[in-house]
């Protein structure tokens, strides 16, 4: 699940028991994060970076 809100996107892929990404481009920030219990599997600045992530590159 790629999403850019850890109070939709995130949680409901957590509860679906798949992977999760978060794109900062979006509502959540690094700062919000600390807000919940949980956390994505993955976090990115932005949608931008999903193809460089998927091919193992550091960003």
């Amino acid at each position: 699940m790629i999403g850019d809100r850890m109070d939709t996107d995130v949680i409901s892929g957590l509860e679906s028991g798949i992977s999760t990404v978060l794109v900062l481009s979006g509502i959540s920030t690094r700062e919000t994060l600390d807000q919940y219990a949980y956390r994505p599997s993955v976090v990115l600045n932005g949608v931008g970076d999903i193809i460089a992530a998927a091919n193992g590159q550091t960003l």
